[in-house]
């Protein structure tokens, strides 16, 4: 059996405990061979990045957002900074931006700064999101980071890509997500692991979650 068959099969294990339907014809997600490793210090960034503007979306100051944003210039994307530069985004923009609070989360965990991915049913307190950073300078908090082995993170990408199949299967249906699985907090995640283990070799606003 290939490592994709092994960690396919883990997943859907997994589903079928929790009553989760899988869809079996899903291909397998990279393998390590074939499986982007970025450096921690581009994690930590990107990292840094989502925080902000989850923080403006969520409803900092904007005195506080210009300032920390000014430091994060150079690794903001295109819509980031959009965003940013805004004085009046729309509640819609806002709302979207704050949900990436998630996707931070699932790239602190890449990081060790989360000992596990919680069952994704719950959204993030984002007070703990932020506390990693809260509580040291970026130097501090980039020394600190060790990313974890790729095995575990395209462990972690396998089953949240599968739990997004089974969400966008459900909403197709007009059931509820099964499980009490939370769709909001799997895309982010979703988007979050594709990123970082380069599927599709997109930068972070052309990141797509396939299912």
């Amino acid at each position: 059996m290939t490592e994709g068959e092994e960690r396919k099969q883990r997943s859907e294990t997994l589903l079928r405990a929790r009553g989760i339907v899988i869809n079996p014809h899903l291909p397998f997600v990279e393998d390590s061979t074939e499986a982007l490793r970025r450096a921690s210090d581009e994690v930590g960034d990107r990292i840094m990045a989502l925080l902000i503007v989850a923080s403006k979306g969520s409803g900092l100051d904007a005195a506080s957002v210009n300032r920390v944003a000014q430091n994060l210039a150079p690794t903001l994307t295109p819509k980031e900074r959009t965003f940013l530069d805004n004085p009046s985004p729309s509640q819609q923009e806002k709302g979207s931006f704050s949900w990436q609070v998630e996707a931070a989360w699932a790239l602190l965990w890449a990081l060790g700064y989360a000992e596990q991915l919680s069952w994704p049913t719950k959204t993030i307190d984002p007070a703990q999101a932020l506390a990693p950073l809260a509580a040291q300078d970026r130097g501090a908090f980039l020394a600190g980071a060790v990313l974890k082995p790729l095995s575990e993170i395209l462990d972690a990408t396998d089953l949240i890509y599968r739990l997004h199949w089974a969400t966008r299967d459900a909403h197709l249906k007009g059931k509820q997500a099964p499980a009490g699985l939370n769709g909001g907090v799997i895309v982010e995640r979703h988007r979050a692991l594709n990123w970082l283990i380069g599927y599709g070799d997109c930068d972070w606003d052309d990141v797509t979650t396939d299912t």
